[in-house]
């Protein structure tokens, strides 16, 4: 169960609301982007400084508060962009932004079907 805690101070964006459930801490803070509409950061971590199990427990926490719907883009940007000081995940929820896989892969005959086409990169 979620609840509300007070907002944490952060650096960059000032305070942040925040949720606990004893184990995992969710700070949030919403913006309006020209390009891409309403974004939310989301900064997911674990209270006792431990690693996130991984994807599933993300996304078990993204439903969680904001929805089985919600999309959320985690982001790997270029070394020399790179703020690594502690064990959290960063999403970035975007309801006008809209991608990603389209169907379930429950056998491989569903991967053999989908229309998956190479990305040619123009560097």
């Amino acid at each position: 169960m979620w609840h509300k805690i007070p907002d944490l101070p952060n650096r960059i964006e000032g305070s942040m609301p925040a949720v606990s459930d004893g184990v995992y801490l969710v700070a949030f803070k919403g913006y309006e982007c020209k390009q891409l509409g309403p974004v939310i950061h989301v900064i997911i971590f674990r209270q006792d400084g431990q690693a996130i199990a991984g994807w599933d427990e993300v996304q078990r926490i993204k439903a969680e508060i904001f929805g089985e719907e919600a999309n959320a883009y985690e982001v790997y940007p270029p070394k020399d962009h790179t703020v690594n000081s502690f064990n959290a995940r960063h999403l970035w929820i975007m309801k006008e932004l809209n991608f990603g896989y389209r169907f379930r892969a429950d056998t491989p005959n569903d991967v053999a079907a989908a229309e998956i086409k190479p990305v040619v990169w123009d560097n």
